[in-house]
């Protein structure tokens, strides 16, 4: 769990019982993202906060040009609309991709993208 935007409300509404739950917000490994050496491919961890991605596609159009990061300008407009800031300063690109909830908007983006 690293932002408990899902399952929070599955415990609280859903009365969802989770015999472990583990918090990766301090694996290094997964609140990491970093730009191949080519500039290339973008690997974000699992547990990098919407708000930190939203701020590195930012940071990396205005360096890299709109052309070259064409994705990340989806991504960060997606963002944009995406929850309010609270929800995106603890929810994790990788809870919204394993919830996989119609509301997840990220997901369509990631297969555009050719994420791996």
């Amino acid at each position: 769990v690293c932002g408990n935007t899902e399952v929070g409300v599955e415990v609280k509404f859903k009365n969802a019982r989770y015999p472990v739950i583990v918090a990766p917000t301090h694996v290094p490994e997964l609140t990491d993202v970093s730009l191949s050496p080519d500039s290339s491919r973008l690997v974000i961890g699992a547990s990098v906060t919407l708000t930190t991605l939203l701020n590195t596609c930012e940071s990396l159009t205005n360096e890299l040009g709109a052309v070259r990061t064409s994705g990340l300008v989806a991504i960060k407009e997606q963002l944009r609309w995406f929850a309010g800031p609270q929800v995106r300063n603890v929810s994790s690109v990788g809870g919204n991709v394993c919830t996989a909830s119609p509301i997840s908007d990220l997901n369509p983006l990631w297969i555009a993208c050719g994420a791996e």
